[in-house]
């Protein structure tokens, strides 16, 4: 018997669905690196009051915590989505397979 096109998708859609939540994240990561490193760039040309750099030397912590906040305000929402994702993944598939599994 021949499945229908749709339901073929969608099953080699759930066996795949693994490495595309992975490359939604690594966009995000991506995303999230360039905008932290632009935010310093644009922080250490702006330079207001000398906040990142004066004559006693460069505030290296306050200038990396500027990018680090760019970079978990981008990834953060992706990062949380996908965590409850493979959690929920995990604990239905291993259902799945507890039910599937045969008994003697």
């Amino acid at each position: 018997m021949v499945r229908p096109f749709a339901q073929m998708a969608l099953s080699r859609h759930r066996r795949n669905a693994g490495g595309a939540g992975f490359v939604v994240l690594a966009v995000f990561t991506l995303i999230g690196l360039i905008l932290g490193a632009f935010m310093m760039y644009v922080g250490w040309q702006h330079n207001s009051q000398g906040e990142f750099y004066d004559e006693t030397g460069v505030h290296w912590g306050y200038w990396f915590l500027i990018g680090l906040s760019w970079f978990f305000f981008v990834t953060g929402i992706p990062y949380v989505a996908g965590l409850f994702v493979l959690v929920w993944r995990y604990f239905t598939h291993r259902s799945r397979s507890a039910k599937s599994t045969p008994t003697i």
